[in-house]
């Protein structure tokens, strides 16, 4: 098996991720993924109005099960206004080490496309401010992830959400670079908002220490009727369950 040096890894972990716009849908919820957070980070929610007229927009949070959790928030931006929503995980849990998955939810008002709010999230620990997580405008039937590496202390995880008002049934787990299972599986059939993980603990694959292992986290619709799934996949510590890396469902 082909393995890379630790620093290889590292590096590619500290290179910024931009925040990608989403660009809110008329009369439904923008399609941002979940996003894990400790009772130590801080999940925003950024809204911006285009230069095409007025945005109004409810902001707020919901967990796994569809249910609002935290703060919300009804807004109305003038063209080029911007605004934003925190949802602090020690609302969630005071739990240290405990990550809890949350669906930032953007709700434009008006009914007439195109709506001008351009939406986005992030992810805040200490300062400064790092942006990891984005949304995305469409999102693929079956989004293609390209394998990542882990290593002891740092685990995968691959999230799904069934977009409203559809469900999503399918089947999330992970391959080795051989394309052979490792890890377990999980068949999901979600109601629309609901959203279920799997995940893949880094002393899984790899054996000793500063070994580098890559995995595709792979997601499969089981089902021939209409469904919506959003999925996301998230690096995270061993050590303090704090999210290193994410990458949302844009179309490869």
């Amino acid at each position: 098996m082909h393995r890379k040096p630790l620093f290889t890894i590292l590096a590619v972990l500290m290179i910024p991720v931009l925040p990608a716009l989403c660009r809110a849908q008329s009369g439904g919820q923008t399609n941002l993924a979940m996003i894990g957070i400790t009772n130590v980070q801080v999940l925003q929610i950024n809204l911006t109005a285009d230069s095409t007229g007025t945005c109004a927009a409810k902001l707020g949070f919901q967990n796994s099960e569809g249910v609002a959790v935290g703060p919300t928030s009804s807004v109305t931006l003038a063209a080029g206004q911007s605004t934003s929503l925190e949802l602090k995980g020690s609302v969630l849990t005071k739990v240290p080490k405990q990550r809890v998955e949350v669906l930032p939810v953007v709700t434009p008002s008006t009914n007439f496309p195109p709506t001008p709010c351009h939406a986005s999230a992030e992810i805040i620990e200490g300062t400064p401010a790092a942006t990891i997580a984005g949304g995305v405008v469409s999102f693929p039937p079956v989004p293609i992830f390209a394998a990542v590496g882990i290593t002891e202390s740092i685990n995968l995880r691959l999230n799904v959400v069934a977009y409203p008002p559809n469900p999503c049934i399918g089947e999330l787990s992970f391959a080795d670079e051989n394309g052979k299972p490792v890890g377990g599986t999980l068949n999901v059939n979600l109601s629309a908002g609901q959203a279920a993980f799997l995940d893949l603990p880094g002393t899984t694959v790899a054996n000793k220490s500063g070994e580098i292992v890559l995995v595709q986290p792979i997601f499969m619709i089981t089902t021939t009727m209409k469904t919506a799934c959003v999925v996301s996949v998230e690096l995270y510590s061993a050590a303090n369950a704090a999210t290193i890396a994410y990458w949302p469902p844009n179309p490869v």
